[in-house]
């Protein structure tokens, strides 16, 4: 979970003093946010940054109303945008590793395709499932240049696009 404070002059047009509650929260804010940013730098896994981000949804939940109403200061602004770079760096450390691309899991995008166009009743959630379809292809199309399926990767692959084109063909029927 990211705090992001709206832009400046988006508030009330309040003046901002060192004693205007608007100082006293945002200064809260990003006491507590370093502390869940450290917390989170020193996890070693994701089960730890889970712990860290639910305590920080936790602690935000009956806050988030008036931190979203605060019109910050640029300090301020540039402190919360270090502290959420600060933190992304930490959990992208946290990444899990690439899988590699294999026939098994090229089948296994290719059938979530085939559910989610089957799943469709109308053209435009099917055309919105072959754009990500081909955004997938485009994205992983070096990885795959090197892929030899198996006769029977190969199988099923044909059967899948078989069941896929028959759903498109009952999609476009429907809707004629």
């Amino acid at each position: 979970m990211s705090i992001r404070f709206p832009a400046p002059g988006a508030g009330a047009g309040r003046a901002a003093s060192a004693l205007h509650p608007d100082r006293v929260l945002a200064r809260e804010v990003l006491v507590i946010m370093r502390g869940f940013t450290d917390e989170a730098c020193a996890c070693a896994d994701h089960a730890c940054v889970s712990g860290v981000q639910a305590r920080m949804a936790e602690w935000a939940a009956p806050r988030l109303p008036r931190i979203q109403e605060l019109t910050p200061t640029a300090e301020e602004n540039e402190a919360a945008e270090a502290l959420q770079v600060r933190m992304q760096g930490c959990l992208a450390r946290l990444a899990p590793p690439v899988m590699p691309l294999t026939g098994a899991v090229v089948l296994g995008q290719l059938r979530g395709f085939k559910d989610d166009i089957c799943a469709c009743r109308d053209k435009a959630c099917v055309a919105g499932v072959q754009e990500r379809m081909l955004a997938w292809a485009v994205e992983n199309l070096e990885a795959m240049k090197g892929l030899e399926p198996t006769k029977a990767e190969g199988a099923e692959a044909e059967l899948i696009d078989t069941e896929l084109t028959a759903c498109i063909e009952r999609i476009d029927g429907a809707t004629r």
